[in-house]
Parts: C-alpha cells; sequence; structure tokens
C-alpha cells in the first residue's frame, strides 16, 4: 500500500532535481557568456548650466571638461541575462538605464563615467540602484541621492552639497563647501573640509559621523554651534570651539553609532579657479 506514495515522493524528487539542475546550468552558462561591453556617446544640454541625471542599476562618476557637450563612457556586462542598457536625453534630463531583466541578471552591471561641460553651476542626480562620485569638479550646488549605493564628492568646490542614501556610506572629502548636508538610512558619514563651512548637517539611522574642519589662527579661530548627539554611541567634540550663539552650526544626529567633530590640518588651502 506504500508504493504509491514511495512513488509520488520519488517523482516529487526527480522534479526537484532535474530543476535544480537547470538552474545550475543556466546560472553557469549566463557566467560563462558574460562579457563587458563599452560605448559612447554625446548629448547636448537644452539649458548649459544645470545637468539632471536620472540612472538605474550602475555606477555613476562625474568629472568635469573643456567640451561644450555632455560626454558619457558606458561600460555594461552583458550575458544571456544581461543588461540592456538604455540612454536619452530628453527635456533637460539625462537618463542612463542599464535596464537587467531581473530574472537570473547574475552579471548585470553598469558604469557611467560622464564628463561635464565647465559652463554646468547646477548637479542633480538620482540613482535607483548604484553609487555617485564626483571628483575635481566645481559648481553652485550638487544634489545628489542613491536608493541603494554610496556617495563621494571629492576635491570638488561647491556652495552647497546634499546627498542623501537609503544604504550606502556618504563621504565628501578634500573639498570647499560652503554648505552641507547629509543623510543616510543605513551608512556611515564623513565630512572633510579645506574650508570652514557656513553650516553642516549629517543625520545617519545606522552609523557613524565624521566632521573635520581645518584649524586656523589659534588667535582668531572660528566657533561653531555643535550639536552632537548619537542613541546609542560615543559624542566627541575634538576640541572643536563650541558656542552657543555662534551662526555656524554644525548638527550631527546618530540613532546607532558614534559621533565626532575634530579640527584637520592648520590653515585653510584655497579652492581651485573657477570657470
Amino acid at each position: 500500500m506504500a508504493r504509491p506514495l514511495r512513488v509520488t515522493v520519488f517523482s516529487l524528487g526527480g522534479i526537484l532535481l532535474l530543476g535544480a539542475v537547470g538552474t545550475g546550468v543556466l546560472a553557469l552558462l549566463t557566467l560563462l557568456s558574460s562579457h563587458d561591453v563599452r560605448a559612447s556617446k554625446d548629448f547636448t544640454l537644452a539649458d548649459p548650466t544645470t545637468l539632471t541625471i536620472y540612472s538605474d542599476g550602475g555606477g555613476v562618476h562625474l568629472t568635469p571638461s573643456d567640451k561644450t557637450v555632455v560626454h558619457v563612457d558606458r561600460k555594461t556586462t552583458e550575458a544571456i541575462n544581461g543588461a540592456d542598457p538604455k540612454w536619452s536625453m530628453e527635456n533637460g534630463r539625462l537618463t542612463l538605464d542599464t535596464n537587467c531583466s531581473g530574472f537570473m541578471a547574475l552579471t548585470c552591471e553598469g558604469t557611467y563615467d560622464v564628463e561635464v561641460p565647465r559652463t554646468v553651476r547646477t548637479v542633480v542626480i538620482r540613482n535607483d540602484d548604484g553609487s555617485i562620485s564626483v571628483d575635481h569638479m566645481s559648481a553652485t550646488s550638487f544634489d545628489l541621492r542613491s536608493d541603494n549605493g554610496s556617495i563621494k564628492v571629492r576635491d570638488s568646490v561647491a556652495a552647497d552639497v546634499k546627498a542623501e542614501s537609503d544604504n550606502g556610506s556618504i563621504n565628501v572629502d578634500r573639498s570647499w563647501v560652503t554648505r552641507v548636508s547629509t543623510k543616510s538610512d543605513n551608512g556611515s558619514l564623513k565630512v572633510a573640509l579645506n574650508n570652514e563651512p557656513d553650516s553642516v548637517k549629517a543625520e545617519a539611522d545606522n552609523g557613524s559621523i565624521r566632521v573635520r574642519v581645518p584649524q586656523t589662527d589659534p588667535q582668531h579661530p572660528r566657533s561653531y554651534k555643535l550639536t552632537l548627539d548619537s542613541d546609542n554611541g560615543s559624542k566627541d567634540d575634538g576640541d572643536v570651539l563650541n558656542f552657543s550663539d555662534s551662526p555656524f552650526p554644525i548638527t550631527l544626529t546618530s540613532d546607532n553609532g558614534s559621533v565626532r567633530t575634530e579640527y584637520g590640518a592648520y590653515g585653510i588651502s584655497q579652492p581651485p579657479a573657477l570657470p
């Protein structure tokens, strides 16, 4: 009487085994067919002072250029179920879509190196899945957001930098920025400036925060209005001069992580000349 049940169990096991083998074979074929594909394209800005980028499924890296157009070098990793990339410029918005299939997309990756005309003063980037990095750029403002990826601004000049990530670290390093605002739901925040900022705001739900400002003339140091708060972590002002009536606030808040301000090297270096 147990034979039909045994046959059913064996049949079910065979089906599951065949399914697992088939999935493994498809994964192996996908990996074996993986290869990098490179392409380049120029895009004309409707407004030469503003660049807006919407990206999905790839890291975006910005550098300055003497060109009058936006030049993009794209590298995608393609396979059987790899990327089917698309890019376009419509109504002043540059869209960079790696366009992964979602099913067995084991090797679907994309990177976009974007050369930006020096006439651009306002930069807005929204990345659904990928990192954002800005190097050696000069602009009035950078508004950067990634749903899943790190954000880096290095060796750059701006009046305003706003950087937010739902899942990723944020690093503003070796830059000259008047006002900085950073926020991450899951990731550390680091700000290291070459100038005395007017304001710094950093919020992390889960991550440490560290802000470094230059040490100026000890006889006439700039004081800041420091607000350091952590629900679960240490707080250290690093002997940065704190004055409750200062018009220059530094506000660091973390739900889970240490917060710290500190002085960097003595003196203030001059930013690169703006175009």
